[in-house]
């Protein structure tokens, strides 16, 4: 038997998670904003997020990663960035509260977000597409606000909601068991396996 049967597992459930988001990245299911083109609301979000929940932050870099390749090997330099950065930082956000509850991990989550991605999107909006910076400001930048609160929540509670939904035996053969309603690693106990 492993010395670590917890890391197998937690590889295996990430790893299933990305093969959905990477799913959900090839699978048309973006709804396309009218008048913004290059956006859209996916619910590619959601498995990452989900695996933050379950496995923590590792896995879940790990998770974004993989579906943002998908973007990334379809030529898209500039869409792969910003969703991966847009991932991560939501990521980062949740984790610095996760223990706080939902409320508050979201709260962080959204903040994070929206302040980052604000900040990226006025550079790398000129970067990737040469738009004017007077345009990023007053046209841009006003829109991408709400749409990464909006995208932000989508992940967040579609994450939550199918974490909530998740068999109790599924989560224990993965090593994890729902505490104060949220998902909290087992700890595994070695120093008994000699």
């Amino acid at each position: 038997m492993s010395e670590h049967p917890s890391l197998s597992r937690t590889l295996a459930l990430a790893s299933l998670l990305a093969a959905v988001a990477a799913t959900f990245e090839i699978l048309p299911l973006d709804i396309r904003i009218v008048g913004f083109e290059r956006l859209s609301f996916d619910p590619v979000g959601i498995p990452i997020l989900l695996t933050l929940m379950l496995a923590g932050l590792v896995p879940s870099v790990y998770v974004a990663g993989i579906s943002s390749s998908i973007i990334f090997f379809r030529g898209n330099l500039a869409g792969g960035t910003l969703k991966l950065l847009a991932e991560l930082s939501t990521i980062l956000g949740f984790y610095l509260l996760m223990r706080r509850g939902i409320l508050w991990a979201s709260v962080s989550a959204l903040s994070v977000r929206v302040i980052f991605m604000m900040l990226t999107n006025y550079y790398l909006l000129q970067f990737f597409f040469g738009i004017p910076p007077d345009v990023v400001v007053s046209v841009w930048l006003p829109f991408l606000v709400p749409f990464n609160l909006a995208q932000g929540l989508i992940n967040i509670w579609g994450a939550d909601y199918v974490k909530l939904r998740i068999p109790r035996s599924f989560k224990q053969f993965f090593g994890y068991t729902a505490k104060g309603g949220q998902a909290q690693r087992r700890s595994v106990d070695t120093s008994a396996a000699s």
